[in-house]
């Protein structure tokens, strides 16, 4: 079974990274000092990928990027930050959003 997105989340702040891919056929890799590094797991399958995006997405942004094959949005995970995302086709990348000084464990 594939992680979370926020477990991936949770491990890309931990490395101090500043993004997460997620490609289809390759493990989520994070950019870390401006070099990706692959995590240590089995690549993702497109249900993986299509899976990790769709779990933070509302219903009207699912509908939104099956129109369009694009979609840009942000979402906070709770205890972790707030991420912009980018998903688009079968790939997708999450980047990290600065942090703000108030108190703000990040909305679901």
């Amino acid at each position: 079974m594939p992680p979370t997105l926020p477990e991936l989340l949770k491990t890309t702040v931990e490395k101090d990274g500043s993004d997460l891919h997620l490609t289809t056929n390759t493990p989520p890799q994070v950019r870390v000092h401006g070099k990706l590094q692959p995590l240590p797991m089995p690549p993702l399958t497109p249900a993986d990928t299509k899976a990790l995006a769709y779990s933070v997405m509302t219903d009207a942004q699912k509908k939104r990027f099956e129109e369009t094959l694009e979609l840009d949005f942000a979402f906070g995970v709770r205890g972790i930050g707030r991420f912009r995302c980018n998903v688009f086709n079968q790939r997708g990348a999450v980047g990290r959003l600065p942090a703000h000084s108030r108190a703000d464990p990040g909305v679901p």
